[in-house]
């Protein structure tokens, strides 16, 4: 089975939308906190590996990185499979 981790924020709003799809739908879902407070989305790590921008949620199926602009984009993703 693919693992498929959410990085971001249990309190945005974004990051919750992601997750609540997630649930509905039935994938199990790993949420891996991003600490905004420390800037660890400015990390160059996260940069390099996750997001160009630093911005979340970020979506990882196996060795796929999801980070569409907005959370409706990675609804749409979990939801097509």
């Amino acid at each position: 089975m693919v693992t498929v981790k959410l990085y971001g924020m249990p309190y945005s709003a974004y990051t919750q939308s992601v997750w609540t799809t997630a649930q509905e739908i039935g994938i199990d879902i790993e949420l891996v906190p991003v600490d905004l407070a420390e800037a660890a989305h400015r990390d160059p790590e996260y940069i390099e590996n996750y997001h160009p921008f630093g911005v979340i949620p970020v979506l990882v199926v196996g060795p796929l990185r999801l980070h569409y602009s907005t959370s409706p984009g990675l609804n749409h993703a979990l939801s097509i499979g």
